[in-house]
C-alpha cells in the first residue's frame, strides 16, 4: 500500500509535504480494514483514482467533503 502511494507521488505534479507522510501511514492502516476513510481531497484523489483505486480494491468508501461525510453518516 504505501509503496503504491509513494509511486503514484512520485509521478504526480502535487507536492509533498512534512504531513503527507503522517496522513500515508493512517491511510495504509486504514482502507484495508475499515468501511470508510475521511481524508483531505488531494488524498482521496490520490487513493481512489488511477493508478492506485484503493477504494475499489478494498471495497473502501473515501470521502473527502464534508457534506459527502454527513451523507455517508446519515445514510448509516
Amino acid at each position: 500500500f504505501r509503496s503504491g502511494v509513494n509511486a503514484a507521488f512520485a509521478v504526480s505534479e502535487r507536492k509533498l509535504d512534512a504531513h503527507d507522510i503522517s496522513d500515508f501511514q493512517h491511510a495504509a492502516v486504514a482502507v484495508p480494514y475499515f468501511d470508510a476513510l475521511f481524508c483531505d481531497g488531494g488524498m482521496a484523489t490520490m487513493l481512489k483514482n488511477k493508478p492506485l483505486e484503493f477504494g475499489t480494491i478494498y471495497n473502501t468508501t473515501i470521502i473527502s467533503s464534508p457534506a459527502e461525510i454527513r451523507e455517508y453518516l446519515v445514510q448509516l
